[in-house]
């Protein structure tokens, strides 16, 4: 039973992985055998280097392979516990049929080297065959483990998180479900407990990282009246971070208006809290843009390199390039690139934002700032995978944890990559005090429940419009 009880979504999604390799190897052997059998006989140059790459063991490697990638795209690998069966299997459909589709485009609709009844009837047999194949261990496995959680050997592994009478309530309604809920409760935490030791009003940061990680759990259900919602706002965002499933307790007015929802006819309706997301291949889609971008700009400022470096150092004493310390993706730190635009020792008297007439902006700096070419070394963060062109800009730790004293949902912008653009960029600007950096959070807040291409594309377009206008600051 212990054992069983360890089975985590690293290990689930190993197991999918496996399956699918194994499928697709003899659905993609099958392909090429096939294919081979009905290549026209006639000996044009094409159709020969056709058997010749056919008859090669590779062909067979680089099916499997695209084929698995077009299934990673459609987000079917994703790391985390889904029970849900169509869920799969809509997946599925959608990464199995991509990656056929454009099979029987490259074979037949390209070279129009086979009959089109031939080919078609071939790619859909071995499409709906392939289909099932793939569906068949996932769904047993998913049918195994309801059986182990309804019988008591496997189950979420799950935080319960609250305050006063509703944690009593919730924790009292799944200990009567027991292992229908489908939750092995294995921690209850009072939150009230935890802010009275802190005398704070809401669960910081640093504190909801260090509970999640002392715990480690598949699932937290928070209980908490939704006028003390605020308190657990960053135990959400790094729970969201982490992939870990996240539910809230519903009040009257949530349920009136429609937030929560029945998964179970047996278990309590929650309000799921899932993180929002960009579609795999998006997010794939995303980063070759971040990569092309960064070339092209590095590449571009190449050129200009000495003219900056001259500017600089004539200027003011110091090096050219300046590196500090930012807050990136799931809160771990960086060393951000710019080109340095301040004197040296600008901050002896402590972390301080700039502002329009800072007085320890340079004249070349100033220059530099206005056209946002102090940015563009941070090409080189988005080439490393520390940043991306989009995304909210990182900060400082002294002044996250200044914001999070007034606006705990700063944490929300942790769980994507920072960038050198952003929303609150191009719709707010630089910032001069906590206050400002407040205003300008509401935007990338905005940006993260809005992730898509679309939206990058037209942050990208604005900023552009920005540098030739030479609006920055």
């Amino acid at each position: 039973m212990g054992v069983i009880s360890n089975i985590s979504k690293k290990s689930i999604n190993l197991y999918f992985l496996v399956t699918d390799i194994i499928i697709i190897i003899l659905s993609s052997t099958f392909s090429v055998k096939t294919l081979k059998s009905e290549l026209p006989s006639f000996s044009t140059h094409f159709a020969q280097s056709t058997q010749a790459l056919l008859n090669q063991n590779e062909v067979i490697i680089l099916l499997v392979g695209y084929i698995l990638f077009i299934l990673y795209l459609s987000g079917l690998y994703r790391n985390r516990i889904n029970l849900s069966i169509s869920n799969h299997i809509s997946k599925t459909f959608s990464g199995i049929g991509i990656s056929f589709l454009s099979l029987f485009v490259y074979f037949y609709g390209f070279y129009n080297l086979f009959s089109f009844a031939n080919v078609w009837n071939t790619f859909l047999g071995l499409f709906i065959t392939t289909l099932i194949s793939i569906n068949i261990p996932h769904i047993l496995l998913i049918l195994v483990l309801r059986i182990l959680m309804h019988k008591g050997y496997w189950g979420l592994k799950t935080l319960l998180i609250g305050s006063n009478g509703v944690l009593k309530n919730t924790y009292s309604e799944l200990l009567q479900l027991g292992n229908l809920s489908g939750n092995k409760i294995t921690d209850v935490i009072k939150i009230d407990d935890i802010l009275n030791k802190t005398n704070d009003t809401a669960l910081s940061y640093y504190e909801a990282e260090k509970l999640i990680n002392e715990h480690q759990p598949d699932e937290i259900i928070i209980a908490v009246p939704s006028t003390k919602e605020k308190m657990v706002t960053n135990l959400i965002s790094v729970a969201k971070m982490k992939d870990i499933s996240i539910k809230l307790v519903p009040d009257m007015e949530s349920i009136v208006k429609g937030f929560a929802r029945i998964e179970s006819l047996v278990a309590p309706p929650f309000i799921a809290v899932s993180r929002k997301q960009m579609p795999v291949w998006q997010e794939f889609i995303k980063r070759i843009i971040d990569i092309v971008i960064a070339l092209i700009g590095l590449l571009m400022l190449i050129p200009f390199f000495p003219f900056i470096a001259w500017g600089i150092k004539k200027s003011s004493k110091g090096p050219v390039f300046f590196n500090q310390e930012r807050i990136g993706k799931n809160g771990k730190p960086f060393k951000i690139i710019k080109f340095r635009s301040m004197i040296i020792d600008a901050e002896v008297n402590g972390p301080a934002l700039s502002s329009i007439n800072d007085s320890r902006v340079t004249s070349f700096g100033r220059f530099l700032r206005r056209w946002r070419i102090d940015e563009t070394p941070q090409f080189l963060n988005v080439l490393i995978g520390q940043m991306s062109i989009v995304g909210p800009r990182p900060e400082r730790a002294y002044f996250i944890n200044e914001i999070s004293k007034k606006a705990p949902q700063y944490s929300e912008i942790l769980q994507c990559r920072p960038g050198i653009t952003s929303l609150g960029m191009v719709k707010y600007g630089y910032a001069e005090n906590i206050e400002q950096m407040i205003q300008r959070l509401n935007y990338d807040i905005l940006y993260i429940h809005n992730l898509s291409l679309w939206i990058d594309i037209k942050i990208i377009i604005y900023t552009l419009k920005t540098l030739i206008s030479g609006e920055g600051k």
